[in-house]
C-alpha cells in the first residue's frame, strides 16, 4: 500500500522505503515510514495494520456535528490502528480519523472527500477527517 500524507489540503506523495511489504489476503501492502499529519500525528505500517500515532503533538482536528465545531481530539500515546485486510488490489483508499463515542477511530474507505472549512473530510460524513491517501497494490 502506498500512503500519501495530508496536511490541511496539501497532499504529499511519500516514497516506498524500508522493509519488505507483507501479503494480506493476496494483497501486497507497502507503507512508508512515518509522516506527520495535521500537526499531531503520523501514519505508518505496524505489522498488517496502519498505525496513526502522536508526532510533535498529540491532537488531530475532528468535526463535531452536535456542537458544529472542530474539536482537538487527543491521539492515544500508543496510537490507533486499522486492519488492512480484505482490501482490493489496484484500488485507492482514503484513511480518515473520527471520534466514535469518545474513542478516536480510523476508517479505511474508498469513499472520496469533500471539504469542511477548507479541511478535507469524508464525503457525506464530515465528522471524519482525511489523514492519508492509500493505494493497495
Amino acid at each position: 500500500m502506498v500512503v500519501s500524507g495530508h496536511n490541511y489540503g496539501t497532499p504529499t506523495q511519500l516514497n516506498i522505503t524500508g522493509t519488505a511489504s507483507p501479503t494480506i489476503s493476496g494483497t501486497t501492502l507497502s507503507v512508508t515510514h512515518g509522516m506527520p499529519f495535521l500537526c499531531g500525528g503520523y501514519v505508518s505500517r505496524s505489522g498488517t495494520n496502519l498505525l496513526f500515532a502522536p508526532f510533535k503533538g498529540n491532537h488531530v482536528a475532528c468535526w463535531n456535528d452536535v456542537s458544529s465545531s472542530w474539536n482537538a481530539e487527543a491521539i492515544p500515546d500508543a496510537g490507533i490502528t486499522v486492519a488492512c485486510t480484505g482490501l482490493s488490489a489496484n484500488t485507492a483508499y482514503f484513511l480518515y480519523v473520527y471520534n466514535n463515542a469518545g474513542t478516536l477511530t480510523l476508517d479505511l474507505s474508498t469513499t472520496g472527500t469533500s471539504t469542511k472549512n477548507g479541511i478535507l473530510v469524508k464525503s457525506a460524513v464530515q465528522a471524519r477527517t482525511l489523514i492519508a491517501y492509500c493505494y493497495a497494490n
